[in-house]
């Protein structure tokens, strides 16, 4: 009886998933611990490791939602798990991979590399063909986090392969 209750309780998959969440969470927030500057805009009144570990405790609170969240879409008379009985496209595995690669050779290659090869490799790779769509999102997005960051963040990003242009 009480373990049927407990079922019922919590959505097994996604007490999973907020589990492997929180275990990034405390990866994340012991790596906090090796910060050591912080950007003018953050610097009053703030350590380098705190701002970073406000944003993981907000993660925290609402991951805490996740393992609960069918609870809430069965009083509107919805099935969390109806969508899941899909099989996993291998587009999202591949994806995946995508991503992990590149972002392991962002060391080498540099942020605006990185940002730029992503906003390019991703949106072709799914298929977009629409030149009017891509070619504007392929410039503007990066140029925009590349804005926000250095000229409103004064959040400078490693050059890393262009570095040996401004030279």
């Amino acid at each position: 009886m009480k373990d049927s209750k407990l079922k019922s309780l919590f959505n097994k998959t996604d007490t999973i998933i907020a589990i492997f969440i929180f275990a990034i969470i405390v990866l994340l927030w012991n790596e906090t611990d090796d910060f050591e500057e912080v950007s003018e805009l953050f610097a009053q009144n703030i350590q380098a490791e705190t701002f970073p570990k406000i944003l993981l405790v907000t993660i925290g609170l609402m991951t805490l939602f996740i393992p609960f969240e069918h609870l809430f879409l069965k009083k509107s008379g919805k099935d969390i798990d109806s969508g899941r009985k899909k099989k996993v496209s291998i587009t999202t595995y591949v994806t995946m991979i995508i991503l992990v690669g590149v972002i392991a050779s962002s060391e080498f290659l540099g942020a605006y590399i990185t940002i730029a090869l992503t906003c390019i490799i991703i949106p072709l790779f799914w298929g977009e063909k629409n030149l009017k769509i891509l070619l504007p999102y392929i410039v503007l997005f990066p140029m925009a986090i590349i804005f926000i960051f250095n000229y409103l963040l004064g959040v400078y990003f490693d050059p890393g392969l262009l570095e040996y242009f401004y030279q």
